[in-house]
């Protein structure tokens, strides 16, 4: 029997917010990067850590890239080993921003390819209903307010300067507009 659900996207997308979503208002088993009863929210979804016919079904979820990228220096080196091994050949080339610059755009492209329905962590609220219409079941609104939007996030990037489209020119003019363009498509301006 095919487990019902794998939410997948690019490290530091907010995949321990959408299982805590997911279990907490949705009435869902989803673990957090393992399979719990209905499924998973794992960013190494993308990767073949999991058959993707293992699941019914799979979701793509992203967040604002600039926030993301700036996010990604937090990925641990055994993390940046296993992407550099499944997806990303050259990610060790460069400086540390154009390494997570590359993560987010081939990770991202990579879920894209895998899943039909991609939505915005930022706009859950929007997108939740689909979700679980989608899925089979419902969502309790009231317990989905009470759910932090920052279940997961990294108190050391405020560490780090802001990240501007400038600045990520700046490093790979070339990388930098498949970045624009991706997140255009994905709604982001």
């Amino acid at each position: 029997m095919k487990t019902p659900v794998l939410f997948t996207g690019c490290p530091r997308s907010g995949t321990h917010f959408i299982a805590e979503v997911m279990t907490k208002a949705c009435n869902l088993f989803i673990g957090h990067e393992f399979v719990w009863g209905d499924g998973t929210a794992d960013w190494r979804g993308v990767a073949p850590v999991y058959n993707k016919e293992d699941f019914r079904l799979v979701f793509h979820q992203v967040r604002e890239p600039l926030v993301t990228i700036q996010s990604l220096h937090t990925i641990t080196p055994i993390s940046k080993q296993y992407m550099q091994r499944t997806v990303i050949k050259d990610l060790f080339v460069g400086s540390e921003l154009l390494q997570a610059m590359k993560v987010w755009y081939y990770w991202v492209s990579k879920a894209e390819s895998l899943s039909p329905l991609t939505y915005r962590v930022e706009n859950i609220d929007k997108s939740i209903d689909v979700i679980c219409s989608i899925i089979g079941t419902t969502c309790n609104r009231d317990i989905l307010d009470e759910i932090p939007k920052n279940a997961n996030s990294r108190v050391n990037v405020l560490s780090y300067p802001t990240l501007t489209w400038q600045k990520l020119e700046d490093e790979d003019i070339f990388l930098c507009n498949r970045i624009r363009k991706l997140s255009s498509e994905l709604g982001y301006r």
